[in-house]
């Protein structure tokens, strides 16, 4: 599983960010691994539905990034999960860095 960060009511891919995408398509071409799955995130500010339509930005732009490396647009799924699935539990309106991030599976 791989993370990348995203600013507050961003879905840009920052360099740090591609670091780590860089890494997650070398080790998806180095291993064999036939699919992709993309989880895009929000953090608990802003209405549960701006919220879902932001994760799938940021799942979106992921995807967007790996196809432009080489992976086949057919091998990639997106997920928008919205503020559902944070990793860290905050109460609602709040924001938090880590929560705003989408996570990459690797999968045969």
């Amino acid at each position: 599983t791989y993370i990348v960060f995203f600013a507050f009511d961003k879905s840009d891919i920052s360099p740090v960010a591609a670091q780590v995408l860089d890494r997650a398509i070398a080790d998806f071409k180095a291993t064999g691994m036939t699919n992709v799955k993309i989880e895009g995130n929000a953090d608990r500010s802003g209405s549960d539905a701006y919220n879902l339509r932001l994760s799938q930005r940021r799942a979106d732009a992921v995807a967007t990034y790996l196809r432009g490396k080489g992976i086949g647009g057919g091998a990639i799924q997106t997920v928008a999960n919205g503020e559902s699935r944070p990793l860290v539990p905050t109460a609602d309106g709040v924001r938090n860095d880590e929560n705003r991030n989408a996570q990459i599976f690797l999968r045969k």
